[in-house]
């Protein structure tokens, strides 16, 4: 009896162990599921997202060869393309419209910040850690950082000490926060080419326009601002393939969509529409809506 007992004692062990194996296993193969399906739709994305890239970099190409000059030769704004049965829209923005990161003053960098919302004294500092960013030097300008800053703030990395290669660098300067970042990456450029010059008010963008207004009305720094309002915009017909010859421009791209792609790439004119040189591959960038804009980026430190 006692031996009939321990044999079913021990039948009852095993049926539990084989129970648990079985739970494992169902465990497992729910979890290599998971994982496959998981592979198959980021497998799923990857493929979208390059598929987007290339119409964006189609029409791009299409953009610059059929519409950017109209017949008479004159430089148009955008245009409204159809790639692959994609609705695609192509918008001109000039860099010689923008604020230099790697040219302008502390005036016109702090400006760019002060007037989205960061407070004054914040903008001058991160204005004065961009100028430390870019100079060749260690030594700290008044508010600026240079390495020992970077490490006191638990940064595993320094200044360049040399010119920004990209606006996106802009995101690693200190009290660049990500959120400042989105509300001023149109309004900055390394492109430009203009040494010492502030942005060309004929050329300047929604964005920029806003912070020289902002400047001009709070009489920034004491500099002597000109009043956007009295510098109209470009318009497409006003402006020839000639006169745009050398300069570099922005081409911003939607892909629309149930949700919105955007991409952008900067190039830089030759003449009568043709590139010399295209100084960034098509990339998606981070945009949000006016209403979100309005509610990140503040309307300015008073």
């Amino acid at each position: 009896m006692r031996r009939m007992f321990q044999i079913r004692q021990d039948k009852g062990l095993a049926l539990i162990s084989v129970v648990w194996v079985v739970l494992l296993l169902s465990v497992l193969a729910i979890a290599v599921l998971d994982l496959s399906l998981l592979a198959r739709k980021t497998t799923k994305l990857e493929l979208e997202e390059a598929q987007n890239q290339l119409v964006a970099a189609s029409a791009v190409d299409v953009f610059m060869h059929r519409y950017f000059l109209d017949d008479e030769q004159n430089a148009r704004h955008h245009a409204s393309i159809e790639v692959l049965s994609k609705a695609v829209t192509v918008q001109v923005a000039f860099e010689k419209g923008r604020i230099n990161l790697n040219d302008d003053n502390m005036d016109y960098l702090s400006a760019a910040f002060a007037a989205n919302g960061v407070d004054e004294s914040a903008a001058l500092e991160i204005a004065a850690a961009i100028m430390d960013w870019r100079d060749e030097d260690d030594e700290v300008s008044l508010g600026g950082a240079e390495e020992d800053e970077y490490k006191h703030s638990g940064l595993d990395y320094r200044p360049r000490n040399g010119w920004f290669e990209s606006v996106g660098e802009l995101q690693h300067v200190i009290g660049v926060s990500p959120d400042v970042f989105l509300c001023t990456q149109d309004i900055f450029t390394v492109y430009s080419k203009v040494s010492n010059a502030p942005p060309v008010l004929t050329y300047a963008e929604e964005s920029v326009r806003k912070v020289i207004k902002w400047a001009y009305d709070h009489d920034w720094q004491s500099t002597v601002w000109g009043n956007p309002e009295d510098i109209p915009y470009f318009e497409g017909a006003s402006i020839s393939g000639d006169s745009v010859a050398g300069l570099a421009i922005r081409l911003h791209v939607t892909i629309e969509g149930d949700e919105d792609r955007y991409y952008q790439t900067v190039l830089r004119l030759k003449s009568k529409g043709g590139t010399s040189e295209q100084f960034e591959t098509v990339l998606p960038v981070r945009r949000i809506s006016l209403l979100q804009m309005d509610a990140l980026c503040v309307g300015g430190s008073s």
